[in-house]
């Protein structure tokens, strides 16, 4: 990985609008000063761009022996979906990993392809990635591994989880969301980046006219963090 791609992929996310701060009430009712909506990254060069910082940080896992070569992308509903096409795609043109896109669907579907998921329907012989935006609670997180579940019926299935940013917020025990989730079900999480990194490398940061994290922007984070973040 280049040395910098954390101040790369932040800033990225900022040019693109999918990194956010203001005011957020977030899935867990919690108000957030900051927020990141991979929604925002909606056209071909920026999922190109999108695809290939999370195949490039799935094949440095892979070169540090922390995850096998997968076999399946799988991208929760709905977010999710775009970000585990678009490294299917990067696995192709950057590594040739013949690797499946997997989703499932919200809604059970009554007509025509009944199958629960959208693309791909993993196996018990296959090596799983699941890929989201953020670690938050990890709810979405919990009901892709569910779905996975239900088709494999082998836990082990599912290799790691990797997200574009951890939130580093805790659930209980005052541990991170995503280390309760690793402790739980044995499942690995990693993050590209964590909220910390956000301050590190965005703080009085201009990216393209633009002050990424202000002053205030940063101390809002840091008052949020003192109430709600965890190691």
């Amino acid at each position: 990985m280049d040395p910098d791609y954390k101040l790369q992929f932040a800033s990225f996310l900022f040019a693109r609008n999918a990194l956010q701060f203001g005011r957020f009430e977030l899935r867990s009712k919690r108000i957030s000063p900051y927020y990141l909506d991979l929604g925002q990254i909606n056209s071909g060069p920026g999922l190109v761009t999108l695809g290939n910082y999370y195949v490039q940080f799935i094949n440095h896992l892979i070169g540090e022996e922390q995850i096998r070569i997968p076999d399946c992308l799988f991208g929760p509903a709905y977010k999710g979906i775009s970000i585990a096409n678009a490294a299917v795609i990067q696995c192709e043109n950057k590594f040739k990993f013949d690797v499946k896109f997997s989703s499932a669907r919200k809604e059970k579907k009554e007509h025509g392809d009944a199958s629960e998921f959208l693309g791909y329907t993993p196996t018990k012989d296959d090596v799983v990635l699941i890929l989201d935006d953020a670690f938050s609670t990890g709810r979405s997180i919990e009901d892709a591994r569910l779905s996975i579940l239900r088709s494999t019926e082998e836990k082990s299935s599912i290799d790691a989880v990797v997200v574009a940013l951890d939130r580093k917020e805790t659930t209980i025990n005052k541990r991170s969301a995503a280390k309760n989730f690793w402790a739980k079900y044995g499942i690995p999480v990693f993050s590209l980046l964590t909220v910390y990194d956000l301050i590190d490398n965005l703080h009085n940061k201009e990216i393209e006219g633009r002050i990424a994290l202000t002053d205030e922007n940063k101390a809002d984070i840091e008052k949020y963090l003192e109430q709600y973040g965890a190691d």
